[in-house]
């Protein structure tokens, strides 16, 4: 029995990474508030989920803790469900009933103003639409993907200008170095600049480029 139990654990985990993560730990974070650190770790499952971690899960995703354990499927509870998990949460009523259009309208919105030098998370979006990132996600899923991928460029085209900075910076520090008389070693550079930056490809390339152009040719 146990083992069934965390086969249908591990089965229904892979579809949650899948649909609510888009097959990525730091999005499915986003959604359940976990670290993505965790989710990886499930996901190879070097660990599993411990009860409370399940609660949070179907309570952030509205899903049916029963259906998790036995059946391994991601099956909605019922508005009248008495399911352990379904009294994590609120008790939806009519009256809490969501606009889907009236939402769906206030997003799009959103993201036309939304500032592309600083793009919101699918968590600070939900914040400021005053519903839940897990709403966000079932019932506009292709929103939320758009707004990952915008956020995933954002950061990628930050981390490019970052590292032209830093290999302008080398380039810079070891025509000086070289001009005070010394060799622009990678241990001088270190002190000056950090010794992290030798860990980004990008930056040793430059340093390997900036010694072939000073003609000194020997590369320690």
């Amino acid at each position: 029995m146990q083992k069934t139990v965390n086969s249908n654990i591990k089965k229904v985990l892979k579809i949650i990474l899948e649909v609510y993560g888009n097959g990525n730990a730091i999005t499915l974070s986003e959604v359940l508030e976990i670290s993505d650190k965790t989710i990886r770790q499930w996901n190879k499952q070097q660990n599993s989920p411990s009860l409370n971690s399940l609660l949070k899960i179907c309570a952030k995703l509205n899903i049916s803790l029963l259906n998790i354990l036995k059946y391994g499927t991601l099956k909605k509870f019922p508005i009248n469900n008495n399911n352990v998990c379904f009294k994590t949460t609120k008790r939806p009523s009519k009256n809490n009933k969501i606009n889907k259009d009236l939402i769906k309208s206030k997003l799009e919105e959103l993201i036309q103003s939304n500032n592309k030098e600083n793009p919101l998370s699918v968590k600070e979006t939900a914040k400021i639409l005053g519903v839940s990132v897990g709403t966000l996600y079932n019932h506009f899923p292709e929103i939320c993907n758009y707004i990952v991928d915008e956020r995933r460029a954002f950061f990628s085209r930050k981390k490019k200008e970052k590292t032209e900075e830093l290999c302008r910076a080398v380039k810079e520090e070891m025509i000086n170095i070289y001009n005070s008389g010394q060799y622009p070693s990678k241990e001088r550079l270190g002190k000056i600049l950090g010794f992290y930056v030798f860990f980004i490809p990008e930056v040793r390339k430059a340093w390997e480029e900036t010694i072939k152009e000073l003609g000194l040719g020997k590369l320690d």
